[in-house]
């Protein structure tokens, strides 16, 4: 049973006649004859009452006349919701970010206005805690640094979205607490902290020379930003964090400044599993990309 052999037996219950029911449906009458008699053998039960000048409803025609639009309606129902899934226009989506990217909250209010239907579950993450769960599939799309997932080009996707300067934290026991401006030359030398991760920015080299690389003496890698915030404000050293995180941090004695002669931009992009097909990351990757792009 089907819309259209119910909505063919609805026309012929309206009129009690085959041939005007045949020229609603814009069908000849033999073929909604069939159609009707087709209904009939998967109902196992006679619709109609036919003799040469009406058609009357038996008992059982009489109940699926009552009940066919509603079982019309709900399968059509049901289809849209299956096609609109499909199409990523329905369903959950599991994201997760670094930290509240300045744009963040304007796309994410932007995404759930145009497709209402997508349930969003977000969450916060470390760099670690954001790759692990891309590669098990615990959430479909994370927003990080590029830099982060370079020894992951084999299982991840990504796709740029825009660029996020680092800045320094100089805790006020350090000498360079009263400069207006830093350079690299002041910073020979420095003790610095730095977020965990398993690949560093590409600036990286240029600020630390080979201690990027082959030893932690000027470096110290925080597990976490709260770690590494605690570590700077006890003295132990300057502070190295992307801008979006530095202008979120309040009730603290630190002095925010950028390295004047280095440019520290670094591409933050959105990234998922190669092989997670949830339809609802399609929409989702493209409003992305035309929010950033426009």
């Amino acid at each position: 049973m089907d819309t259209e052999q119910l909505k063919a037996f609805l026309l012929v219950a309206k009129y009690r006649n085959f041939t005007k029911a045949s020229q609603q449906l814009h069908v000849g009458q033999p073929a909604l004859s069939r159609q009707i008699l087709e209904l009939e053998r998967q109902l196992e039960t006679q619709l109609f009452i036919r003799n040469n000048k009406t058609v009357q409803l038996t008992a059982a025609g009489e109940i699926l006349q009552e009940e066919s639009q509603w079982i019309i309606d709900r399968i059509e129902k049901i289809t849209d919701r299956i096609k609109n899934a499909g199409k990523g226009q329905i369903g959950n989506l599991k994201f997760a970010s670094l930290g509240n990217f300045a744009p963040i909250t304007s796309l994410i209010s932007e995404i759930l206005e145009t497709f209402p239907n997508i349930k969003l579950h977000l969450d916060r993450y470390d760099f670690d805690t954001m790759n692990n769960a891309l590669l098990y599939r615990d959430i479909d799309i994370g927003l990080t640094f590029e830099f982060s997932l370079l020894n992951l080009k084999d299982e991840l996707d990504w796709k740029v979205l825009f660029q996020e300067p680092f800045c320094i934290l100089v805790p006020k026991q350090h000498d360079l607490y009263w400069e207006e401006k830093i350079c690299l030359a002041d910073l020979q030398n420095t003790k610095f902290i730095t977020l965990k991760t398993n690949y560093n920015p590409k600036f990286y080299y240029k600020l630390f020379g080979q201690h990027a690389y082959t030893s932690n003496t000027y470096i110290n890698a925080a597990s976490n930003m709260e770690s590494l915030i605690f570590q700077v404000d006890a003295g132990l050293g300057i502070g190295l964090v992307p801008r979006f995180i530095a202008n979120s941090i309040k009730d603290y004695t630190f002095r925010i400044n950028d390295i004047y002669d280095l440019d520290t931009k670094e591409n933050v992009v959105l990234a998922w599993n190669k092989v997670n097909i949830n339809p609802a990351m399609k929409n989702f990757i493209k409003r992305c990309e035309e929010f950033f792009s426009g």
